[in-house]
């Protein structure tokens, strides 16, 4: 089958992402289009700069380049321009409002997501930046890193966890939505900091930052053998968020001085066993031995958990009582089932990056098949899909990292 006229449609959209600098936006930007146009994102902002860099290399035109690099820049740009003393930064900005889920300064707040690093590397390698930026942007990164530390870091077991259950990406895993503040060792979020530390140790040698350099990696390895310490389940073989709330409960008694004193949990964190997606992003970052990554695999491409004519399920079928393949809503935006393109795409990196290149190859057709059938149908694409027969369920008119289907060159050969 040809895909020509999806990736003439990809092309031509791509562009609809561009974004002049207008009121708290101080320079031009990317939006995801759909729904969420004329606002700036932090993950999404990274996968569609990745997207349209592609889309770029592919034209071949100049202007198109400059364009990209100028959009993508100036997206990262305006986080830093922004940033707090504190280092922290924020989620989601708009020409009226920097600061839409009060990030700044507000421990108690989630802030944004770990992908500043990964998108100055991307920048970096692009050309797309100047040397004098790309230091001060590696500081304002750092700065950032120690922030989310400082905040977030559960000492015990050195996971980090989020402050809430607000705009954390995966809007409604239930290992964090509805839960306690400051209880889940999300394991996305874990994984992304690795991948983000990694990236941000590799920029900073480049730069000659050395000290710079050490710093992330030895934070990155401190935080990757945490994860295989602490979310690797050696009974279901597969990785799991955690709750940090264990700790010793002393309780007065009165006929002796206190209950429990002699059990202090040596268990600095309790398994929370919902298996979904975010499981195979220890993959992604390169957290997994070969062996962890073959079990992985086994499920991820399991019919009966994840695997559908479509891509992956963002909830393994197996689990019952979360399982919501069908519901469309606003925010949290459903990922309990549905496909989304980012979960293909990272399942993707994660099967490349352990050498499983059939499944990669399988996985690369189904996405580009669903969007194309979406686009012959639809005229457009869409932010997730029904995995039991890939109608769209919400966002119509969604681009942002629905384009990186590109990058899954198997898809095409």
């Amino acid at each position: 089958m040809s895909y020509d006229a999806l990736i003439d449609f990809a092309c031509l959209k791509g562009k609809l992402m561009f974004r002049p600098a207008s009121g708290k936006l101080a320079y031009p930007y990317l939006d995801p289009g759909g729904p969420y146009s004329a606002s700036l994102w932090d993950w999404d902002s990274y996968w569609g700069a990745v997207a349209l860099f592609e889309i770029a290399r592919r034209s071949g035109e100049k202007k198109l380049f400059n364009d990209v690099c100028t959009h993508a820049c100036g997206a990262l740009m305006n986080f830093f321009a922004v940033q707090h003393p504190d280092g922290s930064l924020p989620i989601m900005m708009t020409a009226e409002d920097a600061d839409w889920f009060d990030s700044l300064g507000a421990p108690g707040n989630n802030m944004a997501k770990p992908v500043q690093a990964q998108f100055l590397k991307l920048l970096w390698e692009n050309g797309a930046l100047e040397k004098h930026t790309a230091e001060y942007l590696l500081q304002g990164i750092r700065r950032a890193c120690e922030c989310r530390f400082s905040r977030y870091r559960h000492e015990a077991s050195s996971l980090l966890v989020w402050a809430n259950d607000i705009a954390i990406g995966i809007d409604d895993d239930p290992a964090v939505w509805g839960r306690p503040d400051f209880s889940a060792a999300h394991i996305f979020l874990n994984s992304l900091m690795v991948m983000e530390l990694n990236s941000a140790s590799e920029v900073a040698g480049k730069l000659q930052c050395c000290q710079d350099a050490d710093y992330f990696r030895q934070e990155s390895s401190r935080l990757a053998e945490a994860v295989n310490r602490f979310c690797w389940d050696r009974r279901d073989k597969w990785y799991y968020s955690c709750d940090v709330q264990c700790r010793q409960n002393l309780r007065s008694h009165r006929y002796f001085k206190e209950l429990n004193t002699y059990l202090t949990p040596f268990w600095q964190v309790m398994p929370l066993r919902i298996r979904n997606f975010c499981g195979v992003l220890p993959l992604a970052a390169g957290i997994a031995s070969p062996e962890q990554a073959a079990e992985v695999v086994a499920k991820m491409t399991d019919p009966a958990e994840f695997r559908t004519p479509y891509g992956i399920r963002t909830m393994s079928a197996a689990e019952d009582r979360f399982y919501e393949d069908k519901v469309s809503r606003g925010n949290p935006s459903n990922w309990l089932g549905p496909v989304w393109i980012i979960a293909n795409y990272l399942t993707y990196i994660a099967l490349k990056r352990y050498g499983f290149t059939a499944e990669a190859a399988e996985l690369a057709k189904n996405t580009v098949q669903l969007l194309d059938k979406d686009f012959r149908s639809n005229g457009i694409m869409h932010e997730y899909y029904d995995p039991s027969d890939g109608t769209p369920i919400s966002g119509p008119g969604f681009l942002n990292w629905n384009l990186l289907f590109l990058l899954m060159e198997e898809a095409f050969a």
